[in-house]
């Protein structure tokens, strides 16, 4: 037998692993590895998988030399290493592999080792130039993905992409070329990046969309907000029944003319901001502002039961607060100022209408319609408020009021109840008075004209009602023209009566 110990050219004492001194008993001394450098080696297998163990007792029993080691032909042309295993011996060293068998005895290391030198499945790896460039490559990557690629989902995905096929690919080179690649390095600089991009786009499109809400807020309620943005370019309508609030300036082409752009712009606003605040306390949503028209809404776009009651004491409020905005204008301006307020309730479709370029959301049906004609009407009678007998139904507490008329207005096809709901802030006709209006419309409806029209004058010379002096000059045209079948319900030819 050979001595373990070798000498070099220059004298230097070598000492052989036993994996090498197996290759040399072996005849294959030309498979071990030159110099004395570590070297990467392919594993057979995992602890226990890639040679089998067999009991050297088992060598020595006679059956079973005869029958499963075939009286030695079993070892004919193979490489048998004979050693000891066990935990007490200390000789179990860790491995690549997974727990829980991730420790494998030192004979069968020797034998892995063996195996790679015969086959020759030495593995190499980067220097530390080629590890550099790797990395360096990632972070490229990286940035070409975070600067090409806008959509967050799209550049995820391309950072995912990359990370599994980087994987894949140095798979392959580990399994075809016996190279090993930097992998852990490259990958944690191309994800970090990733990370830091992709919650660098987080708080960059969480600081947009809170920016977006704010502006979109100065456009839109909180209800149609979210709706809006739950349902973006949606164009299918929605029915709704709906609690309508419509207000509009009065003599505002007189205004106009004494104020000046500017100045009826400022007065417009300074009304819109009492409005919206009314309005919004009361959890309502904003249609939108027309010219000197202001209309707002209940139920929409989800269901209000409280709507007419929130409509009603959001209308109190306006009035309350247009009162006192009037009372600080300058003496020209507060003569021509005045206003009405109406409120109806009826059904209506309610979402986005225009077309695919420019939407606006909002309300359409006949309930619009109708509610103009009735706060048209406030003029007519010569009240603040007038809300339909629709509205006073369903409120749950009914406010001290009147009832004014029961007329078809314009362009309608059925009757509506008018009410005037009394505020302090826009006195008209005094409570005790209210029951002499009534009696002289109960004549009225019964249809003695003339009766009627002697109350009502009365009621108009002692309080100056308005709405008596309306209901005694159409006495006295039906006392001319009486109807064959007369109801009491009145068809307007106009939108103000």
């Amino acid at each position: 037998m050979e001595d373990w110990v070798a000498e070099t050219e220059q004298g230097d004492r070598v000492q052989h692993s036993l994996a090498a001194r197996m290759l040399q008993q072996a005849g294959m001394e030309d498979r071990i590895p030159e110099g004395t450098d570590r070297h990467l080696f392919r594993y057979a297998g995992g602890p226990g998988l890639g040679f089998q163990p067999l009991l050297i007792e088992d060598v020595f029993h006679p059956r079973i030399w005869n029958s499963t080691y075939e009286r030695g032909a079993f070892f004919k042309d193979k490489i048998v290493l004979i050693g000891p295993i066990g935990n007490f011996f200390q000789d179990e060293h860790a491995t690549p592999f997974e727990r829980p068998q991730k420790y494998m005895p030192g004979p069968e290391i020797h034998l892995n080792f063996v195996n790679a030198a015969i086959q020759q499945e030495f593995l190499s790896e980067w220097d530390g130039a080629g590890k550099v460039i790797v990395w360096v490559a990632a972070g490229l990557v990286a940035a070409f993905l975070a600067w090409k690629i806008e959509r967050m989902a799209i550049r995820f995905a391309g950072f995912v992409g990359v990370t599994f096929g980087y994987l894949f690919l140095s798979q392959v080179v580990y399994d075809h070329l016996n190279l090993v690649v930097p992998v852990a390095v490259p990958l944690m600089i191309l994800n970090a990046a990733g990370v830091m991009v992709l919650g660098y786009d987080f708080v960059a499109e969480k600081v947009n969309r809170l920016k977006l809400h704010t502006t979109m807020g100065y456009y839109f309620t909180p209800s149609v907000l979210q709706e809006v943005l739950e349902n973006p370019g949606a164009m299918t309508a929605k029915e709704a029944n709906v609690t309508l609030l419509l207000t509009d300036l009065r003599n505002s082409t007189d205004l106009a003319e004494l104020l000046g752009p500017a100045g009826m712009f400022d007065l417009l606003n300074g009304i819109f901001e009492i409005q919206t605040r009314a309005v919004m306390a009361q959890d309502g949503s904003l249609e939108h502002f027309l010219g000197d028209q202001f209309l707002s809404y209940w139920g929409a776009p989800k269901p209000q039961p409280n709507g007419p009651d929130q409509a009603l004491a959001s209308a109190l409020e306006l009035i309350r607060e247009l009162e006192r905005f009037k009372r600080n204008l300058p003496e020209e301006t507060k003569a021509l100022f005045g206003y009405g307020v109406g409120l109806h309730y009826g059904d209506a479709l309610v979402g986005n209408k225009g077309s695919e370029q420019r939407l606006d959301y909002g309300l359409v049906g006949r309930t619009i319609n109708v509610a103009a004609r009735i706060e048209s009407l406030t003029k007519l009678y010569g009240v603040r408020l007038i809300v339909s007998g629709d509205v006073l139904d369903l409120m749950q507490k009914k406010p001290e009021h009147r009832l004014l008329d029961k007329v078809i207005v314009k362009g309608a096809a059925q009757p509506v109840d008018l009410f005037e709901v009394f505020t302090p802030d826009f006195p008209t006709l005094p409570s005790e008075k209210c029951k002499e209006y009534q009696d002289a419309w109960d004549v009225y409806t019964q249809g003695d004209f003339e009766s009627a029209s002697e109350q009502f004058e009365k009621l108009a010379g002692e309080t100056g009602d308005k709405a008596s002096t309306v209901l005694a000059s159409r006495c006295s045209r039906l006392i001319n023209n009486p109807p064959a079948d007369w109801n009491g319900i009145w068809r307007m030819d106009s939108k103000d009566g």
